[in-house]
């Protein structure tokens, strides 16, 4: 009788649980809030769990949703030309590397794309889009490279080609340090919310904030007397969104298993991590748009401590807790002496 009331207190629970994980919020607003759909606990040995090792989709063999990422976002070559290299992540079955400019040249193997550029023999400053995109036209990324110009010797050189911005904007100048052998030289910027101002030996930048979902850039060009020597790219954040699907309550089975969490943000290049050094469970960037938490089987009785998640998106963070759930046979008091029902 003592283990049928144990049996039936647990039910209960289980059931009062999963009726708070239903609830939406609300506040004073008579619209519920929509509930996500559950996120379910698989094993991660199941031949038809989807982020299982031999399904697409999953930690071991990314699919579904495509990504393509390319680092760095712009190239910058002296006047007498050289090689740099273009690192391109993505899933995509295949890619390709064109380049608008006969001048600036590509090859390119599965994970990165060389560029080469000659010496520059033209009296200007010169660019060239290059247009890395997935084989199928749906996923597109554009890097510029800039040469700068060589003049009877003189010359004039940022020591910095890129300069980042946030979404917030700056509240005081960044500066960027030029080497020159010229006097009265001159900077404009493409942009209006990048105002710039320049010296003898610095350029000063200013860039002001914005509300947009998308990166935005603007070009700093350096000149004199009418010839333009030299570029600096400003690259300011988009606005960041960056939301989690996982419900309250939501917990990892002490027999193992994974949990896949929907990932919503405009920022391709984010991140996630356990904060602890020594946590039970790993955490997977498994394509744009997942996160895969797995864990092994617990082994021996004493549960295993709640465990904090970071997902960083740019400057902006989200956190939440993972927790150990129970599995089959855990409810059962081992000192209680009490004989099992018939």
């Amino acid at each position: 009788m003592k283990k049928t009331i144990k049996t039936i207190l647990f039910l209960l629970f289980v059931s009062a649980g999963v009726v708070v994980m239903s609830c939406g919020g609300g506040g004073d607003d008579p619209t519920p809030a929509p509930t996500p759909p559950p996120v379910t606990p698989t094993d991660p040995t199941d031949p038809n769990n989807p982020n299982g090792p031999n399904n697409p989709g999953g930690p071991n063999n990314p699919g579904g949703t495509v990504y393509l990422e390319v680092s760095p976002s712009s190239l910058y070559f002296e006047a007498d030309g050289g090689q740099q290299s273009i690192i391109v992540s993505t899933n995509a079955s295949s890619w390709t590397a064109t380049s608008d400019k006969s001048w600036c040249s590509l090859q390119h193997d599965d994970t990165k794309v060389q560029v080469t550029v000659p010496a520059n023999d033209e009296s200007v400053l010169r660019t060239a889009n290059i247009t890395i995109k997935t084989a199928d036209g749906q996923l597109q990324r554009i890097v510029v490279a800039t040469q700068s110009v060589a003049s009877g010797g003189n010359y004039i050189r940022p020591v910095t080609q890129i300069v980042g911005a946030p979404a917030r904007g700056m509240s005081m100048e960044t500066y960027v340090r030029v080497e020159t052998n010229l006097t009265g030289w001159t900077c404009r910027s493409d942009q209006s919310w990048c105002r710039v101002r320049c010296d003898a030996t610095n350029v000063y930048i200013l860039v002001e904030g914005h509300f947009s979902m998308t990166e935005r850039k603007a070009v700093v060009t350096l000149s004199h007397e009418g010839t333009d020597y030299a570029q600096i790219s400003v690259v300011q954040d988009p606005t960041v969104t960056l939301q989690m699907m996982f419900p309250d309550g939501q917990t990892l089975p002490a027999s193992g298993g994974t949990i896949v969490v929907k990932v919503y943000t405009n920022i391709s290049s984010w991140s996630a991590q356990s904060k602890s050094g020594d946590c039970w469970f790993t955490v997977t960037k498994t394509d744009g748009e997942t996160l895969t938490l797995m864990a092994p089987k617990r082994q021996g009785t004493t549960p295993r401590t709640p465990q904090e998640v970071l997902v960083t998106a740019s400057d902006a963070t989200f956190s939440f807790t993972v927790s150990e759930g129970q599995s089959s046979g855990e409810g059962y008091n081992y000192g209680d002496d009490t004989p099992w029902d018939n």
